[in-house]
Formats: structure tokens, C-alpha cells, sequence
């Protein structure tokens, strides 16, 4: 019964799917709006709407895109494909490779554990054990696996018996403000760094590495601690927890270190020191976070194994290469330039305020109809034409909306944060009260303290 009831919502999604972006090729061409562009929309929102209705794999129009591009005219082969040709994809295999890795050999679970009892194990102590367990993990492995800190999560409220609860609800949220918020000042390639590789077709200058990011976004750093605070006055425990004797049970489980262990310590701690050296040795990153697991699964080291590489998500890297092609092949048939002519007298006369407020704005709008990575390919070259423009540094537009993107009201509007409430640990309601303070927090911090901080640096 289940199924058939479901059958003309889902045939209804195939329909818009189709029948929209016909709808597009039936617009008037003319100097504005050229054939290649009309075709180029339709073929981009047919790709979006697959992606947003999960007709099918996700896999799936991402393997059709580029080849509708190439047979409709849009671009060229080494255009369609273009997303390969940066380093951004390749460096996020590499650390899909290595989490995997650790997240088999317990040296990521030790960690956790490690974080977790150097608190009081109380119900705040565990909120802020998961927020440092995050920080740490996104330190050594950025943007690594949202499902490994979600899961673990929600084993810490499955091993203290929680169900549904505002006691549960705290813990997963401060896991997923552990996953998220560093990504404000850690750079993630997974994330930032699509928009980054979009901006630079525009303006080759444009270019990223972990202690830029950092100076840049240091501002950034309290606001985690902000977010997790709020946590606990907004969902204080319906069940008390002191959970010191579990968490060094399971510590003690794991046992001593072992040699596959303090290999993958040391091949850590290589990886970081290449990152804080970056303004120094001004290598790509993706160099080391490739060669590095790789090398530990030669035979004399002995991490990285077979099953780890199987188990890598290699769709989604497929999904984040679509997303870059999107942004190439925009700013190729000028419908970029289009989006410029629209927006940019609006913000020409708003003064830097007005200009990250409204980029945030959008981003946070757009957010209800794409996902963040689509909405980074598709705007990352028109945010960069506006600001140089306006004479504004790109990394602070490009900042601002990329902080938009991560504003939520609902769960499907962030595959991450659909992740965590996908466990079942917190209510709807529960979670458009917090994602909607997190909001208006998020604008009130960017007006008061981020963009004096990027005015005193330089960026606006």
C-alpha cells in the first residue's frame, strides 16, 4: 500500500524533472540569452532536479551531465570534464582513503575517547568532548567522514540508553557543530575548496591553503563555542549522565595502541606538518593528502588495506567534480555575466556591509533549491565578477556565502545535517528552534565582528 501511495508523488517528480527544463529551451534566444546558454540552463537544472528529487542514484546524472554538454554544443570535452583536471577531487580521495583507514585500525575512536574523558563526562562535558573530538578530527582530516562523527554520536546516546530526547538532541548537535563549525576557519577542500577552484577561472590569483584560510577566518574560531553553549541552555538534560566509567571502559576495550596505529599517528602528523608549512614550502595540499595514504599501503607499513580503498564514496567525489564542471562550463557561455548585469547595480551603492549581508542573504535563499555544492558551482563565478567589480577582495564574498550555505531551517536543505537527523536522536521541531537561532546568530556575528575583522585585514 506504502508504495502505491507513493507512486504519483514520485511520477509527479519525474515529470517537473523533464518538463521544466523543456520549458527552458522554449525561451526566445537573443544578444542576452544565446542558444548555448538556454541549453546550458536546461541542462543544469535537469541535473539539479535529479539531484534534488533522487530519482535515481546521484551517480547517475552525473555521468549523463557532462556528455549532454558535449552532444548539445554547451562545451567541449576537456570543458564538461574539467573538474578533474583540479586537484580538488583528488585530494578528497586521499583523505576519504585515510579516514577509512583509521576509522578501521580504532586510531579515530581512541582519539573520541580521548577527548571525551578529558572532560568532566557530564552531560556538558560530553557536548563539549564531541565539539573538540570534531575540531580535532577536522585538524588532521578535514572534512573527512560526516557518517563516522555522526555515527559515533549517536552510539555515545545508544551506549547511555538515550532515545528521542532534548538529553540525545544536545549530544548529536554538538556533534554536528563539531563536524561543521571549524570548517568556518579550518579550510576543507571537499567544501570551500570547490568554490575556490570555480573563483579561480575567473581570476588565476585566486588561490587557497590552510594557514590562508586560517588568517582570514580566525575570527570564526569562538563561534563553535558560541554554538555549543547554546546547545546546552537550549537543551538542558531531561536525563542526567555521567558517563566517566563507560567511556574508559570502552577505552580500555580498544587496548594498547597498536603498530598500524602509530604509523597512522605518524603519518598524521606529517600530513600537519606540510599544512602549517604551507605559506613556506607553497606546494598544492592535494600533494600530500594523495602520497601520503598511499605510501601507507605499501606492505612495510601496513594502514591503508584493500577494503579501505573499496569502501571509499568514490560517487561522491563524482557528485563534487559535476558540481565544479557546473561552475566551468557557466562562465564559459556567459550566462555568469548575465547573473553580474542583474545583481550588480543592487549592490554597487550598499557599501561593504550591505554587500556581504546580501551575498549571505542569497546564499541562505538559494539554499532552499540547491544543495550547497550545486549552489557553489553555479554562483561561484558571478560572486567573484561582482566583487572585483565592486574593487572587493573575493575572498570576503566568497566567505560570506559560503557561510550562507550552511543555514538551515531543514534538514534536506544540508545533506550533513540530514545525516545526524536522520539517527532519529532529535525532533523537527527540536531542530528548526536551534538551526534558526543558529541563524540569526550567525548574521548578528558576521555584522558586529566579522566584517570589522576583514576590514582590518585587508579583505574589504
Amino acid at each position: 500500500m506504502s508504495v502505491a501511495k507513493s507512486d504519483p508523488k514520485r511520477m509527479l517528480f519525474w515529470a517537473v524533472t523533464f518538463i521544466v527544463p523543456l520549458l527552458v529551451l522554449l525561451i526566445p534566444t537573443n544578444d542576452t540569452f544565446t542558444q548555448q546558454q538556454k541549453f546550458f540552463a536546461a541542462i543544469t537544472l535537469w541535473t539539479i532536479l535529479m539531484f534534488a528529487f533522487e530519482l535515481v542514484d546521484n551517480y547517475i546524472p552525473c555521468i549523463i551531465m557532462p556528455f549532454l554538454f558535449i552532444i548539445s554544443g554547451v562545451a567541449p570535452w576537456d570543458l564538461a570534464f574539467a573538474g578533474w583536471h583540479q586537484s580538488i577531487p583528488w585530494q578528497v580521495l586521499g583523505i576519504f582513503l585515510l579516514v577509512n583507514a583509521l576509522l578501521r585500525n580504532g586510531l579515530l575512536t581512541r582519539i573520541a575517547y580521548f577527548c571525551l574523558l578529558k572532560t568532566s563526562c557530564t552531560y556538558k562535558g560530553v557536548l563539549w568532548g564531541m565539539y573538540f573530538f570534531g575540531l580535532v578530527f577536522n585538524l588532521f582530516l578535514p572534512g573527512g567522514s560526516c557518517v563516522a562523527m555522526a555515527t559515533f554520536a549517536f552510539g555515545i546516546c545508544s551506549s547511555l540508553g538515550l532515545k528521542q530526547s532534548k538529553t540525545a538532541a544536545g549530544i548529536t548537535l554538538a556533534g554536528a557543530m563539531g563536524y561543521l563549525m571549524p570548517g568556518l576557519f579550518i579550510y576543507v577542500p571537499s567544501n570551500f575548496g570547490l568554490l575556490v577552484s570555480v573563483a579561480s577561472s575567473v581570476d588565476s590569483s585566486i588561490s587557497m591553503n590552510f594557514v590562508q584560510y586560517l588568517m582570514h577566518n580566525a575570527i570564526f574560531i569562538p563561534f563553535g563555542f558560541i554554538m555549543v553553549f547554546i546547545i546546552s541552555k537550549m537543551f538542558k538534560p531531561d536525563i542526567p549522565i555521567d558517563s566517566k566509567e563507560l567511556f574508559k571502559q570502552k577505552r580500555e576495550e580498544l587496548g594498547p595502541m597498536s603498530r598500524e596505529e602509530k604509523v597512522s599517528a605518524v603519518g598524521i602528523f606529517i600530513i600537519f606538518l606540510y599544512i602549517i608549512t604551507a605559506n613556506i614550502h607553497k606546494q598544492d595540499m592535494s600533494y600530500i593528502f594523495v602520497l601520503v595514504p598511499a605510501i601507507l599501503a605499501f606492505p612495510c607499513f601496513g594502514v591503508v588495506k584493500k577494503e579501505d580503498i573499496d569502501n571509499i564514496n568514490f560517487k561522491f567525489v563524482f557528485f563534487l567534480v559535476t558540481c565544479m564542471s557546473i561552475g566551468f562550463v557557466a562562465a564559459s557561455t556567459g550566462i555568469s555575466d548575465t547573473i553580474v548585469k542583474l545583481i550588480l547595480p543592487t549592490m554597487q551603492h550598499m557599501g561593504s556591509y550591505g554587500v556581504v549581508a546580501m551575498t549571505w542573504l542569497v546564499a541562505v535563499i538559494i539554499n532552499f533549491c540547491l544543495t550547497p555544492l550545486a549552489a557553489m558551482a553555479s554562483f561561484g563565478v558571478p560572486l567573484t565578477n561582482i566583487a572585483l567589480s565592486l574593487n572587493i577582495e573575493p575572498y570576503a564574498i566568497l566567505y560570506a556565502f559560503n557561510n550562507g550555505l550552511d543555514q538551515v531551517l531543514f534538514p534536506y536543505e544540508y545533506a550533513i545535517y540530514l545525516i545526524y537527523f536522520s539517527f532519529g536522536m532529535l525532533t523537527m521541531k527540536d531542530f528548526m528552534k536551534f538551526f534558526s537561532t543558529k541563524m540569526l546568530i550567525s548574521i548578528v556575528y558576521i555584522m558586529i565582528l566579522v566584517v570589522p575583522y576583514w576590514k582590518l585585514i585587508g579583505l574589504l
